[in-house]
């Protein structure tokens, strides 16, 4: 551990971190409980927020009544909440705790592509439960996580140290050279690739029926790490007492040789499993953010 960070402007970092890891002394349920009523109140004050996930929910589910997309839109700051106190579990709960909880669909897919010697790319989305459940999936068959870098360097530090003592190894998602060689050493990656990064390495593809900026690279790393792609989510269960993790199994003749074809179908696999429990996604996100020459901002 560094020295700076005990500066004074990490002082509220640790005073947090450290609530968080008194959750570890409550039931479970209790646990679950309070994330409720923090996603709750996270409803109330969290407006930008609110106002992204609105817009992407009327974008995305234009069928849905106003009732609905509202009630939607609230389950899924619940959500949220959940993710916030379930995180120390990930961080620091036992194998007892974490894994009795959890069920595994498709895990056979992993471990035949592993059997055979093939590089996987575990293709995941932006799920409320998605850290979670690659621990889950990990004490099983240690997974190389992707991850996208933390500004704040005490977090940075601290996300770091938990994840890779429950994996396989931690890449950043910039470290393009570090994620093709783990993939040709035959190695199971996981990575979500559903965000919104900009123009660049990017096409626009449908998704919910929108034109999304949507990342060239899953098709790219599945060429250059010559790996199979396995679809790979994590969803809470309804009543939050636990979590179904669900492997499909690989993408057939994947990839093309055009990137828009390519990422056309990686955004129907996201909205097929998003469908399962919409209430789940991570709608916070400004999928929408950049958008194709002459159309407006879709958040103003």
């Amino acid at each position: 551990m560094q020295l700076e960070f005990f500066h004074p402007k990490y002082w509220l970092l640790w005073i947090g971190l450290g609530l968080l890891r008194m959750l570890m002394f409550l039931p479970y349920p209790a646990i679950m409980f309070l994330g409720k009523q923090l996603g709750i109140l996270f409803y109330f004050i969290a407006k930008y927020r609110r106002h992204i996930i609105q817009t992407n929910i009327a974008l995305c589910f234009p069928e849905l009544s106003a009732k609905e997309k509202t009630q939607l839109i609230k389950e899924n700051f619940i959500q949220m909440g959940y993710t916030l106190v379930e995180n120390p579990l990930c961080w620091w709960g036992s194998e007892r705790q974490v894994l009795h909880r959890s069920t595994i669909i498709g895990l056979e897919h992993l471990q035949t592509a592993l059997d055979n010697k093939h590089g996987v790319l575990l293709l995941s989305a932006h799920f409320a439960a998605l850290e979670i459940g690659g621990r889950i999936t990990s004490n099983e068959i240690p997974l190389t996580f992707m991850y996208r870098q933390h500004k704040n360097k005490l977090f940075e530090w601290f996300q770091r140290k938990s994840r890779e003592g429950q994996s396989d190894g931690m890449i950043e998602r910039k470290e393009v050279r570090a994620t093709i060689k783990a993939l040709r050493n035959q190695k199971p990656v996981w990575y979500a690739a559903d965000q919104d990064y900009g123009r660049k390495h990017s096409v626009f593809a449908p998704f919910f029926g929108v034109s999304a900026a949507t990342i060239t690279a899953t098709s790219d790393f599945a060429k250059l790490g010559k790996a199979v792609v396995i679809p790979f989510f994590t969803y809470r269960k309804k009543d939050a007492s636990g979590y179904i993790i669900e492997l499909l199994a690989p993408i057939e003749h994947y990839p093309s040789n055009n990137p828009i074809k390519d990422a056309t179908r990686v955004n129907k696999i996201f909205e097929t499993a998003i469908k399962k429990a919409p209430e789940q996604y991570l709608w916070a996100h400004r999928r929408f953010k950049t958008r194709p020459e002459s159309e407006p901002n879709l958040y103003q």
